[in-house]
């Protein structure tokens, strides 16, 4: 009866034990309501973000390019693999919550001294083979701790996947809308070389016959060959946005194997559903890494503090015992020992204080990046809703300007065809076209690239990776 007492007892403080938590208990920061800047009423509203945002432009090598990149993206195989690790790590925290239990066997043979007399000696044989199990009893919490930690490290690998996945969507969108703006470009310099040449050919005929000019001629050549050189630029650049897309979609550059010659695009011309302001911070992959890092940073205190405590220890064997191979096996060979122990660390003062501090430094620091991972994913949707709608605005003017721009340059070349105007008038309003049309081409790709910056900044594309068929992510 009184061993039955002593063992409940000794069970109780055990149960009453397993219950601490040495360490800070964790809370997730707390945000106060979102306030976007320049945001117009119909994009901050309550219509369902748009998580497959790059569908709206309705471009359909864009959507293939997606799909592509969502399955054989380096990138996120990297960051697949970094989360497969952290998973595998949360289990390894786990399984020291249970007893280490091994299979022995072992076989020796000695010559020793015979007890009692110190000449003779006994050659002595053993044959040994069971299970050795050690566990150590998680009286304080430090193990559970460590589990705490390795789950939210588990949850800030998860993060980063869908981190990965929002600004990989989002470079292959900006640099495919890059390299329309680019070849948009070089439409607009190709037209505008083919019209330098047919005046050149109307100027040199005048020249020879008298009603021209040598130094029109000179001009005009000069003119052609000067948008003749812009076309070896924007053909580095379009080279440059295609072997990059190749190497986003795991390919070697030059390898792409997708149709990316020059086509018409439209600038996305619709008010942008984001959703409601205080989806923002929830939906940022960056935040919630930042912030199950912050846990992980948290619940580590509590595994420095846990060595302030004794750490006790069960071991034991169960198996047989033999000194003739004969015996072994028999029931009289059988054996079992269990060797309770205790370890403590608390001595070690200045060591386990220092673990201590160390750990709440870690925590505070992963507590300021959280702020600022904050405060950051803020001023890059503040910058891109800005952004967004200056360009849209921006275009509009643009067009009003190239369309001003070519009256211009047809009256001019009236004029100077009439005979009332000289070449410097034409000159100068063939530039003005040139370089108006030139820069509404690239702020009509623009919009595109502010819209791409908007909805990265707002998080989205990793909600969407299903649709996009993430083969890399689907096999984790």
């Amino acid at each position: 009866m009184n061993h039955l007492i002593r063992w409940s007892a000794l069970a109780s403080a055990l149960l009453l034990a397993g219950c601490i938590s040495v360490g800070p208990d964790y809370h997730r920061p707390t945000e106060k309501p979102v306030a976007l800047q320049g945001v117009d009423t119909a994009q901050q509203s309550d219509a369902a973000f748009q998580a497959a945002w790059w569908k709206q432009f309705n471009d359909p090598t864009l959507d293939a390019l997606i799909v592509r990149a969502a399955k054989n993206s380096p990138d996120l195989k990297i960051a697949v693999a970094r989360l497969n690790e952290s998973r595998a790590m949360l289990g390894t925290a786990r399984s020291q919550q249970w007893p280490d239990i091994d299979t022995v066997a072992a076989y020796s043979r000695s010559r020793e001294q015979t007890p009692g007399f110190s000449s003779e000696r006994s050659t002595v044989t053993s044959y040994e083979a069971g299970f050795d199990a050690s566990w150590e009893l998680d009286l304080f919490g430090g193990v559970r701790r460590s589990v705490e930690a390795a789950r939210a490290d588990s949850e800030a690998g998860e993060a980063a996947l869908q981190d990965v996945q929002v600004s990989l969507f989002a470079e292959v969108a900006r640099y495919y809308f890059d390299l329309r703006g680019t070849q948009l470009r070089q439409d607009v310099a190709r037209r505008d070389i083919a019209n330098q040449q047919a005046s050149l050919k109307v100027i040199a005929a005048r020249a020879e016959v008298g009603t021209g000019s040598d130094q029109d001629v000179a001009s005009a050549r000069a003119r052609l060959a000067g948008v003749q050189a812009q076309l070896p630029l924007l053909e580095t650049q379009a080279q440059a946005d295609q072997f990059h897309l190749a190497v986003l979609l795991g390919e070697r550059p030059g390898e792409l194997g997708v149709d990316l010659s020059a086509h018409s695009f439209t600038p996305i011309d619709v008010s942008l559903p984001i959703g409601h302001a205080d989806d923002v911070l929830a939906r940022r992959p960056d935040i919630r890494v930042a912030e199950r890092e912050l846990a992980a940073a948290n619940a580590r205190i509590g595994v420095a503090k846990a060595d302030w405590f004794p750490h006790v220890s069960l071991g034991g064997f169960v198996g047989f015992l033999a000194g003739r191979s004969n015996d072994f096996g028999s029931p009289a060979t059988r054996a079992w020992s269990i060797a309770p122990s205790i370890s403590w660390s608390g001595l070690n003062v200045q060591r386990v204080r220092s673990g201590v501090k160390a750990s709440e430094a870690r925590a505070d620091a992963a507590r300021a990046n959280y702020q600022r991972t904050v405060l950051r994913a803020l001023e890059d949707v503040d910058n891109a809703l800005v952004g967004f709608n200056q360009q849209r605005e921006r275009v509009q003017h643009l067009v009003t300007q190239a369309d001003q721009s070519r009256r211009a340059s047809t009256l001019a070349k009236a004029r100077y065809d009439a005979g009332a105007a000289d070449y410097l008038e034409l000159l100068d309003a063939e530039r003005t076209q040139l370089a108006a049309e030139d820069q509404l081409a690239a702020a009509e790709a623009g919009v595109n690239l502010q819209a791409i910056a908007l909805y990265k900044a707002l998080g989205g594309g990793w909600q969407a990776c299903g649709d996009a068929q993430c083969s890399a992510v689907a096999a984790r």
